[in-house]
């Protein structure tokens, strides 16, 4: 079985509680102030993983673009008054080679598959922006989700699964427990 499928059945759970939290978290948001606090925790948790996996994965940089969503949040979060978040407390997994560092941008690629969905959501509860991160690069996405499940796949083709599947749930928790 390929990764990418591999994974998407057997982190589904892990996939399914954070996505439960976060949409919990959008329910909430009814002010500016909301939105940008939970900007915040998007700018934590992208920046961990494209500060994390840039070792592993630089030499990929000239051939393949990886998410770096932190740009577009921390433009948001500029036009709102709000202070780039330097840290928060959350358990982050460590990634300590090239696959650890392909599977958390697994996450991520995928988590950023539902920006628009999110976007809309906070739009029909009268949020007015800026959606900078939200929709950014959403034409786009399909494709590179595509193009990276290929990479993956090609990349990650007899790895231990057991070790990929424990490390993506280990990245979803982590985000999760952002917004608990």
């Amino acid at each position: 079985m390929q990764t990418s499928l591999f994974l998407k059945s057997d982190t589904l759970k892990a996939h399914q509680a954070t996505e439960k939290l976060v949409i919990k978290h959008i329910k909430e948001i009814d002010t500016d102030k909301k939105y940008g606090e939970f900007l915040k925790k998007f700018y934590v948790f992208h920046t961990t993983v494209e500060e994390a996996t840039a070792e592993y994965l630089n030499a990929f940089k000239p051939h393949y673009q990886f998410e770096e969503s932190s740009i577009d949040i921390k433009a948001d979060l500029d036009f709102l008054g709000f202070p780039t978040p330097r840290q928060m407390e959350f358990n982050f997994p460590s990634i300590d080679n090239y696959a650890d560092a392909l599977i958390a941008q697994y996450v991520l690629m995928g988590s950023s598959l539902g920006r628009p969905y999110i976007a809309k959501m906070l739009q029909d509860r009268g949020i007015e922006g800026p959606f900078n991160f939200l929709k950014s690069n959403t034409e786009e996405s399909s494709d590179r989700w595509t193009k990276f499940k290929e990479l993956l796949d090609e990349e990650l083709g007899e790895k231990d699964k057991e070790h990929l599947k424990n490390k993506a749930n280990e990245v979803f928790n982590a985000m999760a427990n952002l917004f608990a």
